[in-house]
C-alpha cells in the first residue's frame, strides 16, 4: 500500500507527451473496462494516467479509437477471453489493436509491480486506478509466472491491468524506435 502511495501526485495532471503506450483491460464478466496511457518522463519514472474506467464495454472502443488515432499507437490488450469482442469491435472500427499474449502479460505485470515496488511510477491517485492497486493480489498461473488476480482481489483490477499493459507498450515502442535508430545509423555509416 506504501510503495502505491508513494507514487502520488498531487495537483492537476500535466500534459500528456506525444508519445505514450495505451492499454485496455475488461473484466472476466464483461461488467467494466479499463483504459490507460502510460509514459516515462525524462528521469525514466513511469507515469500513469486511467483515461476511461466504464460499467460495460459499450464506451471502450470509440474511447480507444480516439487515443490511438491521437498518439498514432497501437492499444495493447491482453488476447483472452472479455477483451476479444472490444478488440474485434475495435479492429472493425479500424483502430490499431495489438494482442499479448501471456508471456507478454507476464512481463508486464512483473514490470508495473517492480516500477511500484522501487517507487519509480507517477500517478494522480485517480480512484478507481488506486482501488484496483491496493486491492490486487496475485495467483500463479503454471510454473512459470504469476498475473493479477481477478477473483481473489479486494476490487476490480482492470484498471491496474490495463495500466500494466500501457507500461509495457509504451516501453516496447521505445525499444523499437531504438533499434530503428541503431539501423538507421548503421546504414548511413556504411
Amino acid at each position: 500500500e506504501s510503495d502505491w502511495k508513494a507514487g502520488k501526485v498531487e495537483g492537476a495532471m500535466p500534459a500528456r507527451p506525444d508519445r505514450v503506450g495505451l492499454g485496455f483491460d475488461v473484466a472476466p464478466d464483461g461488467s467494466a473496462s479499463a483504459l490507460v496511457a502510460a509514459w516515462r518522463d525524462e528521469d525514466g519514472r513511469a507515469m500513469i494516467e486511467l483515461l476511461a474506467y466504464d460499467w460495460g464495454t459499450d464506451k471502450l472502443p470509440a474511447k480507444a479509437k480516439q487515443a490511438a488515432r491521437r498518439y498514432r499507437v497501437a492499444v495493447g490488450y491482453d488476447s483472452i477471453g472479455a477483451n476479444e469482442d472490444p478488440a474485434a469491435v475495435m479492429k472493425k472500427n479500424r483502430t490499431n489493436v495489438q494482442p499479448l499474449f501471456l508471456k507478454h502479460m507476464y512481463g508486464a505485470s512483473a514490470r508495473i509491480a517492480r516500477e511500484i515496488e522501487r517507487h519509480n511510477i507517477t500517478h494522480w491517485d485517480q480512484d478507481d486506478l488506486t482501488a484496483a492497486a491496493l486491492g490486487a493480489t496475485w495467483r500463479n498461473t503454471g510454473d512459470s509466472g504469476r498475473l493479477f488476480a481477478r477473483k481473489a482481489s479486494a476490487a476490480d483490477v482492470c484498471p491496474l491491468v490495463a495500466a500494466a499493459i500501457a507500461l509495457w507498450q509504451y516501453d516496447q515502442q521505445a525499444k523499437a524506435r531504438r533499434r530503428s535508430i541503431t539501423s538507421t545509423e548503421r546504414n548511413a555509416a556504411a
